[in-house]
């Protein structure tokens, strides 16, 4: 019998990663590979990645989502299901017609929080519930259907680099426990219960600069620079140094000393 066809959007490390544990499980066969920024030189690096598990001839530029003559092949393929994962793009009706069993997101929030870019980012500065969720793709960004979700605890050491690793190791598991329904087409989902209002990038500007003559509380000047600490990916938040009108960036670094390590022992009078 054989083995149903999907096709994979996204190729960041965290995607891959996923994709090579779908891969592992031996149920079902990618037709296509999909994601920005893919030439000769990245195709042969995701086929690497992948243990050549993949033809670096089905790994593509995003660019074809927009190419009849794709899409007809696509068609023709008839995959059962799309997944996507750390995609950027958004998907047009053309093509999400095209999976039988639907295309599903991978989403790092707990929806119907934080929809749109950086959900790590606001739920430590707005204390908003932080998890990662497998939802349908639906009309708007992030509006569709929720399969499964897992909410996750913010801790005080995080940063929005270490809220991103728990959640992506959450978002792996979250993706296998769904993936025998996803690709059979038997998944159930349920409409998120609100709507709120979209992140954007820009939006990490409202909170970036730190005004070194404003008051803040400790919580609230802490919670911005972690929230802002995703080293390579984010310059972090800044200051301008009054003298050059230089901006100052700033990251941190959290470590965590257990309660037993400094406390005072007891005073016991003789």
């Amino acid at each position: 019998m054989a083995r149903p066809r999907f096709v994979y959007l996204g190729a960041s490390d965290y995607a891959l990663r996923i994709l090579r544990a779908i891969l592992g499980r031996g149920d079902s066969e990618p037709v296509a590979v999909i994601d920005a920024g893919v030439h000769d030189t990245r195709r042969r690096a995701i086929a690497n990645a992948l243990d050549h598990a993949v033809a670096a001839g089905a790994i593509h530029d995003t660019r074809v989502l927009r190419d009849p003559a794709f899409l007809e092949e696509l068609r023709a393929a008839t995959p059962a299901f799309a997944l996507s994962a750390h995609f950027s793009e958004i998907l047009r009706d053309d093509f999400l017609a095209i999976p039988r069993h639907g295309v599903a997101n991978l989403h790092s929030a707990y929806l119907p929080y934080n929809r749109g870019h950086w959900p790590e980012v606001w739920s430590i500065v707005r204390g908003t519930p932080a998890g990662i969720s497998l939802h349908f793709i639906g009309p708007g960004i992030d509006t569709g259907d929720i399969i499964d979700q897992v909410r996750v605890s913010v801790r005080a050491d995080d940063t929005c680099a270490s809220l991103a690793r728990t959640l992506e190791d959450e978002g792996l598991a979250l993706v296998l426990r769904n993936w025998p329904t996803l690709i059979s087409g038997t998944a159930t989902a349920v409409p998120q219960s609100a709507r709120y209002p979209i992140n954007l990038h820009k939006h990490l500007g409202t909170i970036a600069e730190i005004h070194l003559d404003r008051m803040y509380s400790a919580r609230e000047l802490i919670d911005t620079l972690r929230a802002l600490t995703l080293p390579q990916l984010l310059k972090g938040a800044f200051f301008v140094d009054p003298a050059t009108g230089d901006r100052i960036h700033v990251q941190v670094s959290l470590h965590r000393e257990a309660a037993t390590q400094h406390r005072q022992p007891e005073n016991h009078a003789p």
